[in-house]
């Protein structure tokens, strides 16, 4: 089972705000991660909206 599997279960299964917060930011340090490997481009290709918790 993939992480992504693993949080829609969680979801699925009524998991507290803040284990779907940890499990999703998890989520998108790899996603940071993979793209680092993939692109030579500064930035990381996607838009946060103000004060969504990410400190880039």
């Amino acid at each position: 089972m993939t992480d992504s599997e693993k949080l829609q279960a969680a979801i699925k299964d009524g998991a507290s705000d803040k284990k779907i917060t940890k499990s999703l930011s998890g989520l998108h340090d790899v996603f940071h991660q993979i793209q680092g490997l993939c692109s030579t481009t500064e930035g990381h290709g996607h838009e946060h909206k103000e004060g969504d918790g990410h400190n880039h």
